[in-house]
């Protein structure tokens, strides 16, 4: 078993470590003949996980704040309208707002939209929803979208294991 180093992050999150390298693409231009040239840099870097992450899904949901904003800005009445069906597509009646929102994580993963996948696991989350009880929506979720759907449903339960890990208290 590995032990923590000092320059290692402290949590849950830190109990391995591994070498990322990888290529990054500094530039693409044209020649003379109009062949794209690629140029690449190569990074290394320590990282230190207990788990690989294919993306990180609350930073997705953060970084969307800005454009959805600026949407907000540019299109108000289509905004306002949307909100307006939102809040009432969510309002608890026959089913209450956190089977709303697993049926909203099921309709994310089948048509595809990671945005989507984020604030309905993150959404999820708020509201209480179990993994378990994701597990099973995402069984739904891929018996109605076959195959993407399978590829889809990793990434929304890696989306609400994320979510759910930054809603646990800290210890002191």
């Amino acid at each position: 078993m590995k032990t923590a180093s000092p320059a290692m992050p402290a949590g849950p999150a830190a109990s391995w470590s591994s070498t990322c390298n990888r290529f990054l693409i500094s530039s693409i231009d044209m020649d003379q003949r109009g062949l794209r040239i690629i140029r690449t840099r190569f990074e290394k870097r320590q990282v230190w996980e207990d788990r690989a992450m294919h993306r990180n899904w609350p930073e997705l949901a953060a970084s969307l704040s800005a454009p959805l904003k600026e949407l907000r800005g540019g299109a108000p009445d289509v905004m306002k309208s949307f909100s307006a069906l939102a809040r009432a597509a969510l309002e608890a009646r026959a089913l209450d707002t956190k089977t709303k929102e697993l049926v909203a994580l099921g309709i994310a993963v089948a048509t595809r939209c990671d945005a989507c996948v984020a604030f309905h696991a993150e959404a999820a989350v708020r509201h209480g929803a179990t993994r378990d009880e994701v597990m099973e929506t995402m069984g739904m979720a891929i018996y109605m979208g076959a195959g993407p759907a399978v590829m889809y449903a990793a990434q929304a339960v890696e989306a609400y294991d994320q979510f759910a890990a930054k809603a646990r208290p800290v210890a002191a």
